[in-house]
């Protein structure tokens, strides 16, 4: 399986990875030169932001907000330090190294370019819990070759075209210099590519293929100095892709997501500048399963059960979404977020219906510094969400309404969080330190808490109201 799985990543990497180069001026180049340069851009980019971002990882706040313990680092397979970042890096540029560029998997030159073909070889040994899968890695390798064909346009720069299959469908190309590596996907060119591989990896039967595939995708990383990195995602046209009454489209939004990592000051920034995002699924996407037991003193049975929707079209809908949020580390553990906005709400729908609307008053910035227990936050103006639900829309398309929580059927949510708040040591209290805490919802629901008040938090029972434990109290 694992082999299958990082023949495929290698894949769609390749029908991923896009970039616009000059073709007319390449060097001249030399295969050694060219595979040992390869081989170290790519170590110095994937080790070096992983190692980077190794703070991160470590951070008590980061892996609670993710829902886990912090952890100890995890010593490299080349015998450093490091995290599961680092580790999973180093595996990928072993495999790079060992597997895609190098001087074996030469199988053409010119005066201005060297054709790596991926060979059967990086399939390995079968692995004994998956057999099949060596020789199935094998049979696709020999059926439909994978190329990489480089070429240099400057001094120590790359540009390597993905070539698929016999015909050497050309897809994309992607560029990797000391300073970058620069990625584009445009959809509408890998289009046929991705019938070829779905229509040969089909063995006969009938495979779903894409009927849109249009829009550019920019991934990029840039190296700005020694554990400086700043990562970039956008979308450079208009994305669009329909495939089985599945539709995804996004609109432009050049710097969608730009993350800037300093491991020197243990900072990490990311601002977004989402751009319009409508998708649309049948209801049976949405579906899932529930294992259902029953026992008694002398037997036991258990079953599976559907659940989820069992038809119905959903629309998810957003008019875009902008902020910033920076993490540092140093300062505490500090999570600062700025000019955090929506240019619209964001709606989910089923057959026009409204399920779910979410809505924010306006713009807000702030922050959380230590989550432990003597955290602290503070949001200006004021972080105000309004969030409807409607999910007796949802009820006609489930074989079993018991689903759902009764709360969420009809109901009205705002959260309004204006000024500094703490809490308090040894205590299950947010003291309200300036400003406002305020939680109401329509079924009759209304906590407020003035400057000098706290907040009290207990236990609500299963499927009970997320509000209904909360209460303002004097602080003790």
């Amino acid at each position: 399986m694992r082999k299958m799985l990082t023949l495929c990543a290698i894949t769609w990497l390749a029908l991923a990875l896009v970039a616009c180069d000059d073709e007319s001026q390449n060097l001249t180049v030399d295969e050694a030169a060219v595979t040992a340069e390869l081989q170290k851009h790519l170590e110095t980019h994937l080790m070096g932001v992983a190692s980077s971002a190794s703070f991160v990882e470590d951070s008590e706040m980061m892996n609670s907000l993710g829902g886990e313990e912090g952890t100890e680092p995890t010593p490299s397979p080349d015998g450093g330090g490091g995290g599961e970042m680092e580790e999973g890096a180093r595996e990928f540029v072993d495999m790079l190294k060992q597997h895609v560029f190098v001087s074996s998997n030469v199988e053409s030159k010119t005066a201005t370019s060297v054709t790596y073909r991926l060979s059967p070889e990086m399939c390995g040994t079968p692995d004994p819990e998956y057999p099949d899968d060596t020789q199935s890695c094998i049979d696709f390798l020999n059926e439909i070759p994978i190329r990489f064909v480089v070429s240099s346009p400057a001094e120590s720069s790359y540009v390597i075209k993905v070539q698929i299959g016999t015909s050497k469908l050309n897809p994309v190309h992607f560029s990797v210099s000391e300073q970058k590596l620069g990625v584009e996907v445009d959809l509408a060119a890998a289009k046929a590519t991705v019938e070829m591989l779905m229509n040969e990896m089909a063995e006969g039967e009938e495979s779903p293929l894409p009927e849109v595939m249009q829009g550019r995708i920019l991934v990029q990383l840039v190296r700005n100095g020694e554990g400086d990195f700043t990562a970039t995602y956008g979308v450079l046209e208009p994305v669009h892709v329909k495939l089985e009454g599945m539709e995804f489209k996004f609109a432009s939004a050049p710097e969608a997501l730009v993350a800037h990592l300093v491991n020197a000051t243990k900072k990490l920034e990311l601002s977004s500048a989402l751009g319009a995002i409508e998708i649309t699924m049948p209801g049976e996407f949405l579906q899932g399963s529930e294992m259902i037991c029953e026992t008694s003193p002398n037997s036991g049975s258990c079953w599976e059960e559907s659940t989820g929707p069992t038809g119905g079209t959903f629309k998810l809908v957003s008019a875009g979404a902008a902020g910033k949020v920076t993490f540092d580390a140093a300062a505490q553990e500090k999570l600062v977020f700025s000019d955090i906005s929506l240019a619209g709400p964001i709606t989910a729908t089923v057959d026009g219906k409204t399920l779910f609307q979410l809505e924010l008053a306006e713009a807000f910035s702030g922050s959380i510094e230590d989550l432990g227990e003597t955290g602290t936050m503070s949001f200006e103006p004021k972080m105000a969400i309004t969030i409807q639900l409607a999910l007796q829309n949802l009820v006609s398309y489930l074989d079993d309404a018991s689903e759902l929580d009764a709360w969420m059927l009809d109901e009205e949510l705002r959260i309004e969080l204006a000024g500094s708040f703490e809490t308090l040591l040894d205590t299950d209290l947010l003291k309200v330190v300036s400003g406002s805490f305020k939680l109401w919802a329509k079924s009759g629901i209304d906590v407020q808490a003035e400057a000098g008040m706290c907040v009290s938090s207990a236990d609500v029972e299963e499927n009970g109201h997320p509000f209904a434990g909360f209460s303002a109290v004097s602080c003790p």
